[in-house]
């Protein structure tokens, strides 16, 4: 009895870093989706907001338990044994861990209840996905995954054992009375690939599948167990006597048949397994979901290990209370046990096959208001109760804030087993850090049962196949819109001959001198030729000054705008980064590259939501104008083919359809930013905001001057796309 409490206590509690319940929470469930979400739901591989996804590393040791409270300051003392343990489990051995045994029997003295521990590891090794083609995402992955279980162990009886150093216990008799008591660890590896193809994807929804293929290797397994028992541990005086009836073993597997197995691919060909899942996302106009949905089956297969033949073994135990067995009969116990017929050996397994803790989960993800979202999870296992590896029944609600591609910060707050624990996590650049247990850790250290923590390295880059795909469908869109706005050319109509009938002749009549009446004949005036000329200079909030022009009778802005806030006071925000300008609802500007160079020479660029804010933009007496003001100023200027040479600039544009800036109103190729996020057109196109929405209430309309055309045309775009503003005088 004190060898198998020395083995629960010494060789299984310590171990704290060998968990896995809930992996990586917060950071599974990314905005940025790619290898790692695939891991968790295949089909969200397609969701990679790069072309290419490179994950390094990533570890996620846990451990949860429901008897014995873990301060945080434990963590620290486990984390130090963090590599003779990994060492000691992948050679099949168990591992020789120090530790405080009189301050480990303080916390354990009043453990009344069966002990369940589960612990488990996931070191995510090298990965690597990419866009393949313009409908599927493909990846490999490499993983190592480490699980044990500790199922209904008597801890009373083991304690006292240990505690008085083999004495005999105050507490007895003592009876050993469970279903199933069992202490099992098994560790392998995994290298794979996934893939992910769209099923649906339109406007408004897109249907998701994926799939991933696994290669197991087994490391290490071992398993030591009482099943059916019924057993009572009684004294005469200072001796101790056992009688009932029990089933026990104990496996452990070798690890030199494992590397040979391997080897002569005796076990390789049964090594599989697969993940299954589907996503559905539910999208705005600007093609970013708000809600998404998913459903995934993961770990569906088996591992099989080769067993020691010195360290494996079945026994069906059975001592009638009237031949009660000593134990301190004789110094082999198992050697005694059978000569007298109380033990029987069952029959010795040479490979044990085990499945993998197979799961079904449910993912839930929508946008509450600006970067941030919801999720909400579900972990159901899908193996009943008598297997030893099962995955844990769990529910997970995480709140995310995702500020841009390069910050993420998130709060999982996980309930399982009875418990709830609150933790904590954020991804700065290429590094993801955080807890499922942090916050609850510290809020109630005593009462806390659990501790994990998770890190990583991921890196992703290039531009998607969908972007190109976006960006060759806007330009095409742009070209059609051209041709659209080009002016109205009348129509030729057929020539037809009309035969007049020929007048018969009539014979003049007398006239008669009529005296005329002296009338003034009114006079026409000829057209007054177009004034234009500079206007005076312009002041907006900021302190920026402008040139203006008078053309005809109106005053308008010769300069693009600049200012930071509206002429009440109000900022307008500057949106960077490309994710969160084009999930953006409300006003914001930029510069093009953020450069505040080219932003002095070709102003600012503003979203759709500045103009139409209940708000004016423009300085006192001024206002952005109207699509009717602006096809005003086009026509005063002679048209759109004739004005848009005199609006552009003579200096900046990248073709020989430079302009002659007869307006004066200096139209610099600024470029524009496209509602994606990305910055194009700089030395190609201007644009200038209208207030007027299209018919469709969703765009906005724009009058733009582009380098291969020789007319101002007018198209309507998202809110979230950046343009320049001109503003007139009232």
């Amino acid at each position: 009895m004190k060898v198998l409490s020395s083995f629960i206590f010494v060789g299984i509690l310590p171990l704290y870093l060998f968990c896995q319940t809930v992996p990586f929470y917060g950071i599974r469930s990314s905005q940025r989706g790619g290898i790692h979400a695939a891991m968790y739901n295949p089909a969200d591989l397609s969701q990679m907001r790069q072309a290419v996804d490179i994950h390094l590393f990533g570890l996620n040791p846990e451990f949860n338990n429901n008897i014995l409270p873990i301060p945080v300051s434990d963590f620290g003392t486990l984390t130090s044994q963090l590599g003779p343990i990994l060492s000691s489990a992948l050679k099949g051995e168990l591992p020789e861990i120090e530790f405080n045994q009189g301050d480990l029997i303080n916390r354990v003295g009043n453990i009344k209840t069966p002990v369940n521990i589960r612990l488990g590891m996931e070191l995510m090794g090298p990965a690597f996905a990419f866009t393949a083609g313009k409908i599927f995402s493909i990846g490999v992955f490499s993983r190592v995954r480490g699980l044990l279980q500790i199922k209904n162990i008597d801890v009373p009886l083991a304690s006292s054992l240990w505690a008085t150093g083999g004495e005999v216990p105050t507490n007895l008799p003592y009876t050993i009375s469970t279903a199933s008591q069992s202490i099992a660890l098994m560790g392998w590896t995994e290298l794979g690939g996934t893939l992910a193809i769209p099923l649906i994807n339109n406007k408004q929804n897109t249907l998701k599948a994926g799939l991933n293929l696994k290669v197991l290797f087994p490391n290490v397994y071992a398993h030591g167990y009482l099943d059916k028992t019924s057993l009572t541990l009684s004294n005469v005086g200072d001796q101790l006597f056992l009688h009932g009836k029990s089933e026990l073993g104990y496996y452990l597997s070798n690890p030199d048949n494992l590397q040979n197995s391997i080897e002569q691919k005796k076990l390789l060909s049964n090594q599989r397994a697969f993940d299954i899942g589907f996503s559905y996302l539910w999208k705005n106009q600007k093609g970013n979901y708000r809600l998404k949905l998913g459903l995934s089956m993961l770990d569906i297969g088996s591992l099989s290990f080769p067993i020691r033949e010195d360290f494996s073994m079945g026994y069906n135990l059975d001592i009638p209370s009237n031949k009660k067995w000593s134990l301190e009969s004789a110094d082999e116990p198992l050697v005694d046990l059978k000569a007298k017929g109380f033990l029987k050996e069952l029959k010795r397994e040479e490979t044990i096959k085990e499945l993998l803790p197979r799961s079904l989960n449910f993912f839930m993800d929508f946008k509450l208001l600006g970067p941030f979202y919801l999720s909400f999870s579900t972990t159901s296992p899908l193996t009943d109760a008598t297997h030893k590896f099962r995955a844990q029944s769990l529910v997970n609600a995480t709140p995310r804030l995702f500020i841009n591609q390069f910050i993420e910060a998130y709060l999982p707050v996980t309930f399982t087993g009875g418990q709830r624990f609150i933790g904590a996590g954020v991804k700065i650049g290429i590094l993801y850090i955080g807890s499922n247990s942090l916050v609850s850790s510290f809020l109630n250290a005593r009462d806390n049962y659990r501790l994990d923590f998770h890190f990583g390295i991921r890196k992703d880059f290039g531009k998607t196949n969908l972007e190109v795909k976006e960006k060759e469908k806007d330009e095409e869109e742009v070209q059609q819109k051209l041709k659209e706005q080009q002016e109205y050319v009348q129509p030729k109509i057929k020539e037809q001959k009309i035969e007049v009938p020929k007048e018969k002749p009539v014979k003049p009549a007398e006239v008669k001198e009529i005296p005329w009446e002296k009338k003034e004949v009114p006079k026409v005036e000829e057209p007054k030729p177009l004034v234009i000329k500079p206007g005076e200079l312009l002041k907006d909030i900021d302190g920026n000054k402008y040139k203006t022009m008078l053309i005809g009778d109106k005053h308008w802005m010769a300069e693009n705008l600049k200012v930071t806030r509206f002429n009440d006071g109000e900022k307008v925000a500057e949106i960077r980064e490309d994710v969160q300008w084009s999930e953006y609802d409300q006003s914001a500007w930029s510069a093009y590259n953020h450069s505040e160079a080219f932003e002095k020479v070709v102003g600012k660029l503003y979203n759709g939501y500045v103009v139409q804010y209940k708000k004016e933009i423009c300085p006192l007496g001024w206002h952005v104008p109207s699509e009717k003001e602006w096809n005003e100023l086009t026509e005063v200027l002679g048209g759109a083919k004739i004005a848009g040479p005199k609006m552009k600039s003579i200096n900046g544009w990248s073709s020989t359809l430079v302009g002659n800036n007869r307006s004066g109103l200096n139209g610099l190729p600024g470029g524009g930013r496209r509602e994606n996020g990305r910055f194009d057109g700089a030395g190609k196109l201007v644009a200038w905001w209208t207030t007027t929405p299209d018919e469709t209430g969703t765009k906005v309309w724009n009058r733009f001057l582009s380098f291969d055309r020789p007319e101002i045309a007018r198209s309507a775009a998202s809110r979230n796309s950046g343009f320049s503003i001109r503003c007139k005088e009232n």
